[in-house]
């Protein structure tokens, strides 16, 4: 019964951080548009709001295709920051222009998540990470 209510409940969790996910995505394509007409320069801004960002938050951890995200996932060690600062910086640097990536960014975004979940309710986070990362990914992408 713990693993059914725990699997519903994380399932609710994982549809709301694809939700955030695109909603994240689409406000600051928005905000870009909106403020800044030409793409070099809005792409010039964006990427000096990332830099700034992973300056100030990540010492440089969650740029890039951050594997240790995925294998600190699968060894039960992840932080409940890992997803939300991996969120947040893939988010931003996909409206800023700085295109590739993506696919690495959901699997990291949901393994990371879903290893927390797994940790504090004390589940295997490898069990929850993967049905999260699979989640993640198709409600991201739209694939059936």
């Amino acid at each position: 019964m713990k693993l059914l209510v725990v699997l519903v409940c994380s399932g609710v969790l994982f549809g709301l951080v694809t939700l955030l996910f695109a909603k994240t995505t689409k406000l600051f394509k928005e905000i870009y548009q909106a403020r800044v007409q030409n793409y070099k320069l809005r792409a010039f801004i964006g990427t000096a709001i990332v830099v700034l960002f992973i300056i100030v938050f990540s010492d440089k951890k969650y740029e890039g295709i951050s594997l240790w995200i995925t294998d600190n996932a699968f060894n039960g060690t992840s932080e409940w920051q890992d997803p939300v600062l991996k969120l947040f910086l893939t988010s931003t640097s996909l409206e800023a222009g700085l295109q590739g990536g993506e696919v690495p960014s959901l699997f990291e975004i949901g393994t990371s998540l879903g290893s927390v979940i797994g940790q504090f309710v004390g589940i295997s986070p490898s069990f929850i990470e993967a049905l999260e990362m699979i989640t993640v990914f198709r409600c991201t992408t739209n694939s059936p």
